[in-house]
């Protein structure tokens, strides 16, 4: 929820005219909704688990939602193609990667009383895409942290800001 309200409301506070709350929001949105499930999918097709069929609409999703999604609005919005979509294109698939990675992250079935401290990314399950057994978040924070770290890092650092916070 924090990350859905700093990429909806933190254009304000950039040199960017493009990202306002439309931008922000739905490519949150798009992102939560689908890259769980579109990373997991290049990775099943990758290691041969899947078809090559389903990567063309995994990928699909991953641009629509972290680059097409914002061209068509800002089309729509100003009537012109906007001169920031290569950034885009470049930086918001690394964002969208760490997403599908962070919400691919479960603890692993403890098998015994010693045996808590563990993860893993859910679709290496062999029944992915069906929910976890073991739904406990503890073992899961420590590690999220890169994730976060790398989605806050393309955020602020390619973005030019208006306070002195980020600069």
């Amino acid at each position: 929820m924090p990350a859905f309200f700093f990429v909806t409301f933190a254009g304000r506070l950039t040199d960017d005219e493009t990202w306002d709350w439309v931008t922000g929001s739905g490519m949150a949105v798009l992102t939560f909704l689908t890259a769980p499930w579109s990373i997991g999918l290049i990775h099943q097709v990758l290691v041969g688990r899947r078809p090559c069929r389903y990567l063309i609409v995994a990928v699909v999703l991953l641009l629509f939602s972290s680059s097409w999604f914002y061209d068509g609005y800002m089309l729509w919005r100003d009537g012109t193609y906007t001169q920031r979509w290569a950034g885009n294109l470049v930086l918001s698939p690394f964002i969208y990667v760490a997403a599908g990675l962070l919400w691919n992250l479960e603890a692993k079935e403890s098998k015994g009383f010693h045996d808590d401290s563990g993860f893993r990314l859910s679709f290496l399950r062999p029944d992915w895409p069906s929910r976890p057994i073991d739904t406990r978040f503890g073992p899961l924070v420590f590690v999220s942290i890169p994730f976060i770290v790398i989605a806050g890092f393309v955020l602020v650092a390619f973005v030019g800001w208006k306070v002195g916070l980020f600069r």
